[in-house]
């Protein structure tokens, strides 16, 4: 048994909030904010600009988020997007897969710094500079590598190959070492125009054209407008009742909204009584997932029509449903849903032909279908012109790009 109670670290109790973040440097700025009378919203953007410092292969200004703001007083709950679009000119044509997983063509417009402060422009409680504070000093006095620095650093050596700029910040002075300080004076002195200019000095101006012109040397795609052009966008939560409790979410076009239908189909179940409760409730919260795996995706990324067909589907609770009345009350193990249309090698398949494992090793047909197995079907292509809406998504491993529609 852990020694305290089910785990191996005491319970953390607070009488005014609880700051948590991956690096217990960027927690103790969030809390340091509180106990200076700031709010959550102050915590929040102090722990994320201290995480750009301790924590640089995980969280930087130049990265993308959400926040899912709640105010206990008022009851309100507010959902900030500040996922930064691809840049205007970008073609995934005119790159290979490799420059797509890395560099500077893969890069999306930042959106964490503007998303800070926006969301501290309208909820939080001190100024930037008050906020930002912990990480600049961080920055301009250096911070003590851990062992998972020097790990993530060490294994991204072919990465930061890339850059000479990156090499030089974490790879100078003979390489990272556990306990060795690490300083970025370039970094605080962003920070601290930042911390005078706001979300101006970082979109527009001398940042801004500093950044622009190192993608577009590397050979990258974002601009001085496409810096110019960046918004976060305020939007209202996607909620759903679970056995009495509200659970909220960002809504689409991002992938939390599977939580939130895989908690609509596992409603349909009694889990206390269920008769065996430790491996069945596995294979059923195993198979929600998939099941709720309806996935928005629309030419051109049109967020609009993804959020909106996603939202009706969540509203109506129509995979719970559909799920609960085809297996009936009593089945105890839950069945898959079928395919209704799958595209392989151009080929259209329907009923129940339209079914993984069509194909044999050797690129023949198979009499019998079967589960796939990696390998077993050749080039798998989108269709020609996917239908938008809501898609289920393929169960194998090898099928990422399956297009399948009820």
């Amino acid at each position: 048994m852990p020694p305290h109670r089910h785990a191996y670290r005491p319970t953390v109790m607070g009488a005014r909030g609880v700051v948590t973040s991956a690096h217990p440097l960027a927690s103790m700025a969030g809390i340091q904010m509180l106990q200076a009378g700031g709010n959550a919203v102050d915590a929040a953007v102090a722990v994320g600009s201290t995480l750009n410092v301790v924590e640089p292969f995980m969280s930087s200004a130049g990265g993308i988020g959400l926040m899912l703001i709640s105010r206990g007083r008022t009851g309100e709950r507010h959902v900030l997007d500040f996922i930064g679009r691809a840049p205007r000119a970008s073609d995934p044509a005119a790159c290979t897969d490799d420059e797509l997983a890395g560099g500077p063509k893969s890069c999306a417009t930042p959106g964490n710094l503007g998303g800070w402060l926006a969301a501290l422009d309208r909820f939080g409680s001190m100024d930037r500079a008050r906020v930002l504070a912990p990480a600049i000093s961080l920055a301009e006095d250096g911070v003590p590598l851990t062992f998972k620095n020097v790990e993530f650093i060490d294994k991204a050596r072919a990465t930061l190959a890339r850059s000479q700029e990156a090499q030089r910040l974490y790879l100078g002075n003979g390489g990272p070492r556990v306990g060795g300080i690490a300083t970025y004076k370039e970094l605080a002195s962003m920070l601290r125009q930042v911390a005078e200019g706001g979300a101006e000095a970082f979109y527009r101006g001398p940042i801004a054209r500093a950044i622009a012109r190192a993608v577009r040397e590397a050979g990258g795609w974002l601009t001085e407008a496409d810096l110019a052009g960046f918004a976060p966008e305020w939007r209202e939560p996607v909620a759903i009742t679970y056995r009495g409790w509200q659970v909220l979410s960002v809504p689409p076009p991002f992938s939390a909204f599977q939580m939130l239908e895989t908690l609509n189909i596992l409603e349909g179940y009694d889990l206390e009584r269920h008769p065996r409760l430790v491996r069945d409730l596995a294979d059923h919260a195993a198979d929600a997932p998939q099941r709720a795996g309806v996935r928005h995706e629309h030419p051109r990324g049109d967020r609009g029509a993804a959020r909106a067909c996603v939202s009706r589907s969540i509203g109506r609770r129509g995979v719970a449903h559909s799920g609960r009345d085809a297996r009936g009350p009593r089945r105890t193990r839950p069945r898959r849903q079928p395919y209704r249309r799958l595209v392989v090698d151009r080929r259209r398949w329907t009923g129940n032909r339209a079914r993984p494992g069509i194909r044999g090793p050797d690129g023949g047909r198979r009499s019998t279908p079967r589960r796939v197995r990696p390998g077993d079907l050749g080039p798998v292509r989108p269709a020609r012109n996917p239908p938008t809406g809501l898609f289920l998504t393929g169960t194998a491993h090898r099928l990422p790009q399956l297009t399948c529609d009820k």
